[in-house]
């Protein structure tokens, strides 16, 4: 009589553990559903022309990544040597259009020049060229900006991409560096990245692309990649390939996992591991979760 309490006692333990793995395995997909099924928006933005010297490569950068975003199923505005007036406008119906999707996807990528001074980083319009650090404010896209307004939106996932400088060039004519991160408060549920570290140039190179953008488009459009990971390829792969002149920087806060062109070609398929034999007996299919 004990032996067979007991046996039915581990029987059900074994089932109640069962149970309990289905469970979470199936709370695991629901937690990475942004596979597909959710709306996603983009924002692209390319300045290549300024009164001193054009840029070779944002136009090119920003039209490569608007074509890869829309194979990714994004709606993509582009912005293509905009006003500050005209980058605010589009900023603003793309925070409108997150908004009024909350489980959205937003994209905001950034090609052109960028500045670092006085602990915060600026985004150049085109045709403009600040005479000094005080006319910043006036006559350049904060970066804070561009990431409050992020953050005001309230979707699920926020992915932003700034290929830009992060040197002060004021200051370098006194041989003085920008040194040190700028100050910025990160949207939750967002992964930024800067095609360099701070204080320090990006590569306009004589390619098609730049040297930051071209490693990232390679990686992007990767099927079975998860989005940290076409991130972290891309830093290692920059930095590799420019003997570490350039050093992209991550800031990730978003713990769930992404795949934008897919999740790996293993995900569903039949689990081969050993089982349990009451766990065979079930009629409901077993698989395993790629994550």
């Amino acid at each position: 009589m004990n032996n067979c309490f007991t046996s039915l006692c581990i029987k059900a333990f074994v089932l109640c553990m069962y149970i309990v793995l289905v469970l979470s395995m199936e709370d695991d997909e629901k937690m990475v559903q942004l596979d597909g099924t959710e709306k996603r928006y983009a924002l692209v933005i390319g300045n290549n022309a300024y009164p001193v010297k054009n840029l070779n490569n944002p136009l090119n950068d920003a039209n490569d990544i608007k074509a890869v975003l829309e194979k990714l199923r994004f709606n993509v505005d582009i912005v293509q040597n905009g006003s500050l007036s005209a980058t605010l406008k589009a900023l603003e119906v793309f925070v409108e259009r997150l908004h009024s999707n909350s489980d959205s996807i937003g994209f905001f990528y950034y090609s052109g020049h960028g500045i670092q001074a006085g602990g915060e980083q600026y985004l150049i319009p085109a045709k403009t060229l600040p005479k000094d650090e005080s006319h910043l404010q006036e006559e350049a896209l904060a970066v804070n900006t561009v990431l409050d307004e992020l953050h005001s939106a309230g979707n699920k996932l926020v992915i932003v991409v700034f290929d830009t400088g992060r040197a002060n060039p004021f200051t370098d004519k006194d041989h003085k560096m920008e040194k040190g991160e700028p100050l910025f408060t990160q949207p939750p549920h967002s992964i930024v990245m800067y095609a360099t570290s701070a204080g320090k140039d990006a590569s306009d190179g004589r390619e098609r692309n730049g040297l930051f953008t071209g490693t990232l488009l390679q990686y992007l459009s990767k099927p079975g990649l998860e989005l940290k990971e076409v991130f972290n390829r891309t830093l290692l792969s920059v930095k590799q390939n420019s003997k570490d002149r350039q050093v992209p920087a991550i800031y990730v806060q978003f713990s769930d996992s992404v795949y934008l062109a897919g999740k790996p070609s293993l995900q569903g398929q039949p689990c081969t591991r050993k089982i349990p034999a009451l766990y065979r007996k079930s009629r409901t299919p077993f698989y395993l979760t790629t994550r």
